[in-house]
């Protein structure tokens, strides 16, 4: 609904590495600068215990982002991603602008972000 591209993260709740690039993300303020969408790439059956454990560990989770999940896999195939955490970044026509699937450079993405802070 805003002009601000949107930051796709692909985490499970078994994953501390994706936990960890969340909890970046918001220490970061990234969430601030452009609408962030995690992506849940846990099993179906699993999701009653992942939303407990997010309530749990991460209270504010909720307040700040709205949880997917992608029950089917649509979202990962057409993407190709095949692990998490994996960041991408969209426009609003559906560009691409960034990918990282390797969550050890989120600096790239800070820059990346900084670069381009208008998003035009």
């Amino acid at each position: 609904n805003n002009n601000k591209p949107t930051l796709f993260i692909t985490y499970a709740d078994w994953c501390l590495p994706c936990i960890k690039a969340i909890d970046e993300i918001i220490e970061l303020g990234i969430n601030k600068t452009i609408n962030v969408v995690p992506i849940s790439l846990d099993n179906i059956d699993t999701k009653p215990m992942m939303v407990k454990w997010l309530m749990d560990k991460k209270p504010g989770f909720f307040k700040l982002f709205k949880m997917l999940h992608d029950k089917d896999k649509v979202f990962i195939q057409k993407y190709n991603l095949r692990f998490a955490p994996s960041l991408l970044m969209i426009n609003n026509q559906g560009n691409l602008l960034f990918s990282n699937y390797n969550y050890d450079e989120i600096n790239k993405l800070q820059d990346f972000i900084e670069q381009n802070k208008n998003f035009e």
